[in-house]
């Protein structure tokens, strides 16, 4: 567009429109750009702006633009999806500015713009299209210029120079004087291009109005930049081309599908609802569509013809004939293919029901191209077709003479039987015959068929010029014989002058008498037409002398026709004559040349003497006479009698002839149907014609596909027999020629545990695809096909095809064994990097953290011996720095390899994570076991422990919830941990596609579980929760690693072995917080204990016991909602091996026997002495020093 408009001059004295496709919200830099390359004025069109000359107006993207009247109007696309938008307006420009109208297409998508350039070209205006090669996308511009629509294709930068051109010329600038020029021209220059149009192109146009032919040949004078309609005539004699054009201009149709929906929607309620319910059974549609053109109009009627009995319930054949003279425009109609702007007319369901889209092409479907026949066809020459329902002949009427219209309306009373539809257009005038035709109530445009009998109305005859052959080829269809005795004839009657015959077009067929005085042979190319041997202007004058001979089928004559030298010039008369007798090229025509007489002298008088005996004879003769005479009478008598035999006899003779006229009328009726049959059956032969060449294409088109392309297809009838099949499945099917026709059940192949019959037969039966992996003998893999071989959405069989994807497997194969290498390595990896966390965890727990202890015993030990001042001060500040050092190296420890984990197994560390995560962050974790299963290897179950803490700080971080749930769960192909919240939620799919905001953490997580043949799945929606699943397969988790050991071994033998050689794990169970950490406190510090876990209330304890499993339990009793006792008596149902030391501020009395009866081993006192308490633990005697112990109130 920017080349278009640098190319244009600055004040062209035109007014630009610019439509483009674009998106509705996206804001357009056109008028900011195109104003840096013109220096014309810019502008967005506006809703009732008023086109200004040098000015450019740009419509916004996704806005329907028009011209009405003087203004331009913007309106919003009301329809969902419309890409006609340049469509639109070249069809409001066309119809608003006529000639003054220019539409230029340039690069696009699709095929908008085509059916505009149409209306332009329609209405006398100039259409351009950018040359596809230099567009950038070509489909806008090919769609227009195969459609036939554009007038001028050329490169963006030679556009200007056309428009200015055309603006410039008279048709354009001055219309008005144009027309009046053409008017006085009409009988000099019209009538000569008219017969050259006939001559070259067989266009008859005689029966146009002069005004309609005058336009149409002024635009191509206009496109041609040629003024004079004479220099347009000559440049119409030496080029074809030009001819071709103004004759597809002469024809050029304004049709759509649905043209004018209010008139088709009453053609379907009052024409052919009527005529489709007064059908039998047996009877079919018949309807004729005269000036057809491109065929949408056409197609619309066979639509609503169907669409009718499809709501009538009747299937009966439709036949439609639509003909126009145009051959291009039907080879376009043939082909039934449509660009997608036909979408703006065509109803959304009939798209769906009569049309397949391909490619941005509309294609009709094979029921509806069926119903209709196109042909050639003259509709005022050509004997018509007959036993019609229906004719439309919308708005072709208007261009021809009232004569031509009287002619075709006899021609459609002929046509119609009684009863039928005659359907016209709105600019159509009614005809007059109120005996053939009634309008038919409600309905403006339709006429019914009266009763009346009609005969085929008098056809003008269309003189088709054609090629003639040489003279000695040329009269077969006379005899030189014939000629010659014709020749004589004339002569005889004209005084034995000079004789010419010709045909229809001047073409000498033979000579006699001195012919030579009166004809020449002009130099150059050689010629035989009686026009060209005579000078001018005899030459115009004696083609019009035979033109009127032949129309009034008499003599002709020219008197005084000088012929000669100079000087001895004779005057000549020379006389027309149309002959009955005819050849070949149609009816002969004599010329007749006559040299006129001159004065003869007066010849003398001379007197006669009559003698004597000369009268004696004349009374001789008198007497004689007499008696003749009496003879005469008595003749004449007899003459009488025998003319009133003759009267009477002629009497009769005229009643037979009468008979014999209307038997000759009925003959000549039924010729005449026959005829129209005949040339049914010539049309129906053309197209079938026709489709056997392109089935022919297209066999040897898919022949060629399936022999270059290598593809082993078979195809099957529905009765599971072979129809075809490619060459490359001869090989393996074991298939020859002969095989056609067989069963598939018969052939015999190579695929092991293939049988082909039933799994067609269930494709045919269910129309569902089959896809299947088969093996031949050879070891070569191929993919299995079977499709169902749909034709108009009819099953007819099967398309069985076979592709070979060995290279493919062979990959699949290597690709499965190097990634089952990767996910050994990777589980080799995850098993060391735990082994490693184990071991640096046992590093700080057992070296580190005991050193850490001793100190800080020490530390206290000198603490409390130390008297009040600033040394004990200080050893108090190192007592807390010691106490925060071991409680970091315990959270190190358990985040490295937390010790539950190793002492009492997955399923403990699982609930002891649960506890840590309420007591840390507030969120109380529900832990659901369905399957109370162990990983295979420690370094396994360390990795899931670690992803399960992933995932709930994930919740803590993320969710805004103090509840979660942790699900363990194992099926047959898969071991999962699922965590699930109920709290705000996030975008899954933007989470999936930018996995990195999930976090380094749950991101390393997710690829150790991918590496492991598993995954991380996050499911959540805004507001609903989330829900984390990690994965493993079963064989993965159940691996056991041979150096490690299994954790499941190991755990189950520790829980076995006699006497512990590990800590005593305790679980401290109390509702005051500082009596919790002080028991922990103190009791920590000594040899053989581990603390396993707090809990603040019974409900908790009994949660954490099923978890941890520890080996004691000192557990409070008074506790709330859930007291110790309670608490006691579940805990030692459900695991009887743990034991359980109850804690009081009370002395023994009636709690510790409460303690007792449910399942307490023994009852200790707050204040009891950390060694006694100690030793309880540990199941030994508290010994001596226990009386100098400290109590363990803190």
């Amino acid at each position: 567009m920017i080349e278009f408009f640098d190319a244009m001059p600055d004040e062209p004295g035109i007014a630009f429109v610019v439509v483009q496709h674009a998106a509705p919200d996206s804001p357009s830099q056109l008028p900011d750009i195109l104003s840096r390359h013109t220096t014309m004025r810019v502008e967005v069109a506006e809703d009732g702006t008023v086109p200004e000359p040098n000015v450019i107006y740009s419509v916004r993207g996704h806005m329907h633009a028009s011209v009405e009247g003087e203004a331009l109007r913007i309106s919003a696309i009301e329809r969902e999806g419309a890409s006609d938008v340049i469509d639109f307006f070249f069809t409001s420009l066309a119809r608003a500015r006529k000639e003054r109208a220019i539409g230029v297409l340039l690069s696009g998508t699709g095929s908008d713009g085509a059916q505009g350039l149409r209306e332009i070209r329609a209405e006398g205006g100039m259409s351009i299209a950018q040359d596809p090669e230099e567009a950038a996308y070509d489909s806008m511009p090919l769609a227009a210029i195969r459609a036939g629509f554009v007038d001028r294709v050329l490169p963006v930068a030679e556009m200007p120079a056309v428009i200015i051109g055309y603006v410039e010329h008279s048709v354009v600038a001055a219309p008005e004087s144009a027309d009046e020029e053409s008017d006085d021209e009409s009988g000099s220059a019209v009538e000569p291009i008219i017969s050259l149009l006939h001559q070259q192109h067989e266009a008859d146009f005689r029966f146009y109005k002069r005004s309609t032919l005058t336009r149409r040949i002024q635009r191509r004078m206009g496109i041609s930049l040629i003024s004079d309609m004479r220099e347009y005539h000559r440049l119409l004699q030496r080029d074809p081309e030009e001819v071709k054009q103004l004759a597809n201009d002469m024809l050029i149709g304004v049709t759509s599908f649905f043209r004018d929906p209010e008139s088709f929607e009453e053609l379907r309620e009052k024409a052919i609802m009527p005529i489709i319910r007064s059908k039998g059974p047996d009877e079919g549609v018949r309807a004729w569509v005269p000036g057809a053109s491109t065929g949408e109009e056409a197609y619309s009627i066979a639509i609503l013809i169907i669409d009718v009995m499809s709501e009538l319930k009747k299937n009966l054949p439709v036949k439609i004939f639509a003909s126009d003279l145009n051959p291009d425009a039907m080879q376009f109609a043939r082909g039934g293919k449509y660009p997608e702007s036909i979408a703006a007319h065509v109803p959304e369901d009939y798209l769906e029901r009569f049309f397949q889209k391909r490619e941005q092409i509309y294609h009709v479907t094979q029921k509806l191209r069926e119903s209709i026949v196109f042909t050639t066809h003259n509709m005022l020459s050509d004997p018509p077709f007959s036993q019609l329902d229906l004719v439309s002949c919308r708005n072709v009427l208007i261009y021809m003479k009232p004569e031509a219209q009287e002619v075709a309306y006899g021609v459609f009373a002929f046509a119609l039987t009684p009863g039928g539809r005659l359907f016209l257009g709105s600019s159509d005038a009614t005809p007059g015959h109120e005996d053939l035709f009634a309008r038919v109530n409600g309905a403006s445009h339709i006429l019914r068929r009266t009763e009346k009998q009609q005969a085929l109305p008098d056809l003008p005859r269309q003189a088709r010029v054609r090629e003639f052959a040489p003279p000695q080829t040329r009269s077969r269809g006379v005899v030189n014989n014939e000629l010659a005795r014709i020749s004589r004839d004339v002569l005889l009657a004209h005084f034995a002058a000079a004789v010419v015959l010709t045909n229809e077009t001047g073409e000498l067929l033979h000579f006699f008498g001195p012919t030579s005085k009166y004809l020449e042979h002009p130099t150059g190319h050689a010629t035989l037409n009686i026009f060209d041997m005579t000078a001018e202007p005899l030459g115009s004058r004696l083609r019009d002398a035979m033109r009127k001979a032949l129309k009034e089928d008499r003599q002709q004559q020219l008197h005084g026709v000088k012929l000669g030298e100079a000087g001895r010039s004779q005057s000549t008369q020379i006389s027309v004559l149309p002959m009955e007798r005819r050849s070949e090229e149609g009816r002969i025509v004599a010329f007749v040349f006559v040299d006129a007489p001159e004065q003869e002298a007066a010849t003398a008088s001379t007197e006669a003497v009559v003698g004597t005996a000369e009268q004696r004879q004349v009374r001789e003769l008198q007497t004689e006479l007499d008696a003749t005479r009496l003879d005469l009478q008595a003749t004449i008598r007899e003459s009488e009698l025998a003319n009133e035999d003759l009267i009477a006899a002629n009497e009769e003779i005229i009643s037979m002839n009468e008979e014999l006229q209307s038997t000759n009328e009925e003959l000549q009726t039924s010729s005449e149907e026959l005829q129209s049959v005949n040339e049914e059956l010539n049309t129906a032969n053309q197209e079938l014609s026709q489709k056997v060449d392109q089935i022919s294409q297209a066999k040897a088109d898919l022949e060629n596909l399936l022999s270059a392309a290598d593809i082993k297809a078979v195809f099957v009838a529905c009765d599971l027999t072979i129809r075809r099949f490619s060459p490359a499945a001869t090989r393996l099917l074991n298939l020859i020629p002969t095989d056609i026709g067989r069963p598939i059940s018969h052939i015999s192949h190579s695929l092991a545990g293939l049988d082909l019959a039933p799994k067609v037969q269930h494709v045919l039966d269910t129309g569902e695809r089959i896809e299947e992996e088969l093996k031949d003998a050879e070891g070569n893999w191929y993919i299995m096909r079977i499709h169902p071989y749909v034709s108009d959405t009819q099953v007819e069989g099967a398309v069985v095809n076979f592709s070979n994807v060995t290279p493919v497997k062979v990959a699949e194969q290597l690709a499965e064994r190097r990634s089952e290498k990767l996910k050994e390595l990777a589980r080799q990896i995850t098993e060391a990097e735990q082994a490693e966390r184990h071991r640096i965890a046992s590093l700080i727990h057992d070296e580190i953290q005991q050193m850490l202890a001793g100190t800080m015993m020490k530390v206290k030990s000198l603490a409390f011996l130390a008297e009040e001042g600033p040394t004990k001060d200080t050893a108090m500040e190192a007592v807390g720095l010691l106490e925060e050092a071991v409680r970091t190296a315990r959270t190190l420890t358990s985040h490295l390899s937390p010790p539950v984990l190793r002492d009492a197994g997955f399923i403990a560390a699982l609930n002891w994570l649960a506890a840590e995560i309420r007591r840390m962050h507030g969120v109380r974790v529900d832990v659901k076991m369905e399957n109370r299963t162990e990983p295979g290897s420690q370094a396994l179950a360390l990795f899931l422990v670690e992803a399960a803490r992933e995932m709930l700080f994930n919740v803590v971080k993320h969710s805004g919830v103090d509840r979660a749930s942790l699900r363990l769960s194992r099926s047959t192909d898969r071991v999962s941990i699922e965590v699930v919240d109920q709290g705000c939620g996030f975008d899954a799919d933007r989470l999936n596609a930018h996995p990195y905001e999930l976090g380094f953490g749950l991101i390393g997580i997710m690829r150790r579980a991918e590496l492991l043949g598993g995954g991380l799945q996050i499911e959540s929606l805004l507001g609903k929760g989330c829900r984390a699943t990690l994965w493993l397969p079963p064989e993965i988790f159940d691996r056991a690693n041979p150096e490690h050991g299994g954790l499941r071994t190991y755990h189950r033998q520790a829980r076995q072995a006699e006497g512990l050689d590990r800590p005593v794990r305790v679980l401290i169970v109390d509702d005051h917080e500082i009596m919790r950490d002080g028991l922990a406190q103190m009791i920590a510090y000594s040899d053989g204990i581990e603390i396993a876990g707090k809990a603040a209330d019974g409900e908790e304890a009994v949660g954490m016991a099923s978890g941890l499993m520890p080996d004691v339990v000192l557990m409070d009793i008074g506790m709330e909602p859930m007291n110790g006792i309670e608490a006691t008596r579940i805990i030692n149902q459900q695991h009887p091996e743990i034991r359980i030391i109850g804690l009081s501020v009370h002395e023994e009395g009636e709690l510790s026997r409460e303690m007792r009866q449910a399942g307490a081993e023994g009852f200790l006192t707050k204040g009891a002495p950390v060694k006694e308490i100690v030793a309880a633990i540990l199941g030994k005697d508290a010994g001596p020093e226990a009386e100098n112990a400290r109590p363990v109130t803190p």
